[in-house]
Formats: C-alpha cells, structure tokens, sequence
C-alpha cells in the first residue's frame, strides 16, 4: 500500500541507494488497522502519512489532521473524500483499467490501462494519451505522449523513491512501497486527491 500528495520542484542530493528484496516491499495496506507509510519529501521532512483503516485507508499530514479519507465498498469502487466528507470523485476498477470519475459519477476523466508488456498508459476520459509509464529494470519511468522523460520511481536502500529528470529526490516512502503506486504521484494532469486515490487502488491490485 502507499500513498502521498504534493510533488513539488524540490531538489537536494540523491540518496545513495542500495538494492532491496522485492519481498521487502509493503504492496497494500488493506485489512491491517495498524499499517502506516510515511512519506517524506527530499529533505527528509515528513509530508504524509497512509493510515489504513477497516473500510479504506486515510491520509494525514505531518500534525496529523486529515486530509483525504478513501472508502472502498464491495465491489472495489474507492470514494474519495475531503476532511469535511464531501465527495471528490472516484477510482473505479475493472480488467486491468482504473477509471477515475467526477463526483456525481457520470464522467470518467481519466483512464488508466495495464499494458501486455508490464507498463501503463493514462489517457482522458476522450481517450487522449497523456503519460505512459514505462517499465523498467528498477521500477518504472513516467513519460509524457510525446515520450519525454519526467520521472523514475525506484526502490532503494528501504525507500521506494520519486526522481525528476536530473535524477533528483521529490518524494520517498518509507517503509518501501510498489514502484508502480509511487508512479501515480508523477502523473502530474491528476489531482493530489486523484494521484492518492490511484495510488491506493493500484495497492489492491498487487
């Protein structure tokens, strides 16, 4: 499981990384009250923490005061809600798409698709190709339509790590979570709101 909010323009000195087992990596936090990811941006200052809860999960910053509030019903649908519990939207789950809807649910503005060769897309809910994450070696690599790089996502020293594309830190969890939930805070089209809900819904997947 995972999951944060902001990536900003933030740079600093990479960590120096060194490989982690895959079986190391925490891939949901579904069904544990007491499993928390903590996310960090480059310098170390705690951004976010996913705290998971009986029905979804819940997101607070670094004083704890909620931000997000993301419940998931029987069918694997995960609402997204604001701390005063007004709807944001949706993420809707099927065959390897994830849909992400308005609040009112009649539209779907973005799509997610797994790809046959380990990868994904996102497109508008117009079908429009905004990014492609790209599987690589060590994790994944966020491009745009027009294949220009943005971001690398990796695993390393017990980090899973969100780099732009001089290779600096913006955003790390820890412990480590999937590559490809941290690639949902490098599609930059989505809301912070949006990016999170993804985030988690791919959590369920893995």
């Amino acid at each position: 499981m995972l999951i944060p909010f902001i990536v900003g323009c933030q740079t600093d000195v990479p960590i120096s990384p060194i490989s982690i087992p895959e079986s190391n990596i925490d891939s949901s936090i579904a069904g544990d009250s007491k499993t928390a990811v903590k996310f960090r941006q480059y310098n170390g200052l705690e951004r976010f923490t996913l705290q998971s809860q009986p029905d979804g999960a819940k997101l607070e910053d670094a004083s704890g005061q909620k931000i997000l509030r993301l419940k998931k019903d029987s069918t694997q649908k995960i609402k997204i809600e604001d701390p005063q519990e007004q709807v944001q939207g949706y993420v809707v789950p099927a065959n390897n798409t994830w849909k992400l809807r308005s609040s009112d649910q009649r539209l779907d503005l973005f799509i997610l698709r797994r790809q046959n060769d380990g990868g994904y897309q996102l497109n508008t809910g117009g079908n429009q190709l905004l990014y492609r994450l790209k599987a690589q070696d060590y994790g994944y690599e966020v491009k745009t339509a027009s294949n220009q790089s943005l971001y690398t996502i990796k695993t390393k020293r017990g980090k899973t790590l969100l780099k732009d594309s001089n290779d600096e830190i913006l955003l790390y969890a820890k412990p480590p979570i999937s590559p490809i939930m941290m690639a949902s805070f490098g599609l930059d089209a989505l809301t912070e709101a949006q990016q999170t809900a993804l985030a988690y819904a791919l959590s369920e997947e893995l």
